[in-house]
């Protein structure tokens, strides 16, 4: 599996209501550092 460069993310952008959060398709991957796993969280309910 290729693991892309970028990532949708809703990223929070303080403490509120849904106004605090924002969604971004341009969030860069992280990379994981030695020790570490890259994981896909799918679920989207999760604040």
């Amino acid at each position: 599996m290729t693991i892309p460069e970028r990532m949708a993310a809703v990223l929070l952008t303080g403490h509120g209501g849904l106004d605090k959060l924002v969604y971004d398709r341009e969030v860069p991957v992280p990379t994981p550092a030695e020790g570490e796993v890259l994981i896909r969280v799918t679920d989207v309910w999760v604040r």
